[in-house]
């Protein structure tokens, strides 16, 4: 699932539209769902499993390996913790 908190509306809509992401992707219009998870720089991945467990946890551009960690870690539910990503920017 994608949160999106910092776009307009439209330009969300148009991003979506673009890279053909077909995922959910929600609306954190006042952040309160990012300030929850505690967002410190987007983008931010974390991996939760079915149970909601948070199992892993990328500050930044998550990496391909990061990824296939984080996914492996939300089928076993066994945590990765939390890691640096690549290039992020801060919250508002």
């Amino acid at each position: 699932m994608g949160l999106d908190m910092q776009d307009v509306t439209d330009d969300a809509r148009g991003f979506l539209r673009e890279f053909r992401i077909d995922y959910l992707n929600i609306r954190d219009q006042s952040n309160p769902v990012a300030r929850r998870y505690g967002v410190t720089g987007i983008p931010e991945t974390f991996f939760i499993t079915a149970k909601g467990k948070i199992v892993g946890h990328v500050i930044g551009v998550a990496s391909p390996q990061q990824l296939r960690e984080g996914i492996a870690a939300t089928l076993s539910g066994r945590p990765v913790g939390a890691t640096p990503g690549g290039a992020q920017r801060p919250t508002r």
